[in-house]
């Protein structure tokens, strides 16, 4: 019996969990899987909102829910809409037909917006400025008026290290590419403003612990260092050996340092980050 479902299973975090996990696992996917163990039953479907896969689900099973929202620069209010309405459908369907089980579901620092002092514990306060870190607080919201301690909540520090990031999702996948076509950076603001950068192998240790354990709550999945932008570019500088066009631009309207406290995860996780951000940039650069 395979007791671990995984939504959104050919996505960027979806596909490389699948991929380094020897649990079985039931995959369901959208997109044509780029790899998966043996030990994983794929499920296809053409969206997740059309409930076609929820037969697949065992009652007692732990859903890893990593489909959605995934670009942080998205603004796009319907889309975050059709997505909430969906999530809560999908609920009531499953707890229908008799699942009784945990649902891990992978969120964002962005929730938190200008929360003050870094890094950010669980309890700041919640007050997100972007429409993706609104939608990902009102998904968190939703789907925890129904599941309640059914529920784990992961939210993520900034991810990189994976092949899967499409166009624009994420700065140093941006940075990668503008490298590789020789395209100027876009540099909004001096530069000073830190994000915490996470490895996917690391995210995917925190995804199957959580996943074993079914704590219930909410934890911080991050680093707790800040990484500034100008550290960041001249960090990736010395790593590439290739020069790096930046042009300039006023500050964005989004928020501000974003470094999230990792201790509560540490001890009840028993999980740690183990990758450094030099080592995964040239993990990722030679990629």
């Amino acid at each position: 019996m395979k007791d671990l479902v995984i939504l959104g299973a050919s996505g960027l975090i979806g596909s490389e969990f699948v991929a380094r996990t020897t649990d079985p696992v039931i995959a369901v996917h959208r997109s044509p899987m780029r790899s998966a163990p043996a030990t994983a039953e794929l499920v296809p479907t053409k969206d997740l909102f059309t409930l076609d896969w929820v037969g697949a689900v065992p009652k007692t099973a732990t859903i890893l829910h990593c489909a959605g929202l995934s670009n942080p620069r998205l603004d796009d209010r319907n889309a975050a809409l059709v997505e909430a309405q969906g999530n809560i459908r999908m609920i009531e369907e499953l707890q229908y037909l008799g699942w009784t089980g945990h649902l891990v579901l992978l969120s964002s620092a962005a929730v938190y917006g200008n929360p003050g002092p870094t890094p950010i514990t669980e309890t700041a306060r919640t007050q997100p400025v972007s429409s993706y870190g609104k939608a990902k607080l009102g998904l968190e919201r939703s789907i925890h008026a129904h599941l309640g301690p059914r529920l784990t909540i992961l939210r993520l520090s900034s991810v990189y290290g994976s092949d899967m990031a499409q166009e624009g999702q994420g700065v140093i996948k941006i940075l990668k590419d503008a490298i590789r076509s020789e395209a100027s950076f876009n540099l909004y603001g001096n530069g000073l403003t830190a994000r915490d950068y996470l490895h996917v192998s690391d995210v995917c240790a925190a995804l199957l612990s959580a996943s074993r354990t079914c704590p219930g709550g909410v934890l911080n999945i991050g680093t707790g260092r800040a990484t500034t932008t100008k550290a960041l570019l001249d960090l990736t500088r010395r790593i590439t050996g290739r020069p790096l066009r930046i042009r300039a631009h006023p500050a964005a309207a989004e928020a501000g340092s974003t470094v999230l406290d990792p201790s509560k995860a540490r001890g009840i996780l028993t999980w740690q980050p183990k990758i450094t951000l030099e080592d995964g940039l040239r993990r990722y650069f030679k990629s």
